[in-house]
């Protein structure tokens, strides 16, 4: 269909702008925070940058033990920065495919793309949702998590779509009649 593609870009619009808000949201033992990917990231980072400035041989630590534990700290974070992108990667494939699509057609090839990324979102979601049941923390989910939600949807239904009906071929416009002068 005609308009599947511009629900597909607002759904991954709005999955980035759900790495903005807040994806967990903790109330226990009188402390209540939020974090979101972004704030998380710049945690990462922070550790990362700390690591690197030696604090641990001021803390006591030798020279190897502590250079050790800074490179333990750099990979670490290092890695976890990586697994916080992982949920938002579909959301970008879905600004490309239907951008894709808005300079040519929306037709199977990238529907077929944007349902496989919509179903690996809607399974980051479940892993997401069943960590925080398992957790026993009330509410532990924030809004960008709901934010993830909608965007996997839209982009998974606006995938089914393009599989069911995709947009039509544009046939090449008719050549233009030529007129030609009265001869005298």
């Amino acid at each position: 269909m005609k308009y599947t593609k511009f629900a597909v870009i607002a759904g991954g619009v709005l999955g980035l702008i759900a790495f903005f808000m807040p994806l967990i949201h903790v109330k226990q033992n009188g402390f209540e925070g939020k974090a979101s990917a972004f704030d998380v990231i710049k945690g990462l980072s922070a550790a990362e940058d700390a690591a690197s400035t030696g604090e641990g041989v001021a803390a006591g630590l030798g020279e190897t033990d502590a250079a050790r534990l800074a490179g333990d700290v750099k990979e670490g974070a290092n890695t976890a920065k990586w697994i916080m992108y992982i949920p938002f990667v579909p959301c970008a494939f879905f600004v490309l495919f239907g951008g894709l699509g808005l300079l040519r057609r929306y037709g199977r090839l990238l529907g077929v793309g944007t349902l496989i990324f919509g179903l690996m979102g809607l399974g980051f979601w479940a892993l997401l949702r069943a960590a925080a049941k398992e957790s026993g923390v009330e509410d532990s989910l924030g809004s960008g998590v709901s934010m993830l939600l909608v965007s996997y949807l839209l982009g998974t239904l606006g995938g089914l779509v393009a599989l069911i009906k995709p947009e039509p071929k544009v046939a090449p416009a008719p050549a233009a009649p030529v007129m030609q002068q009265p001869r005298a």
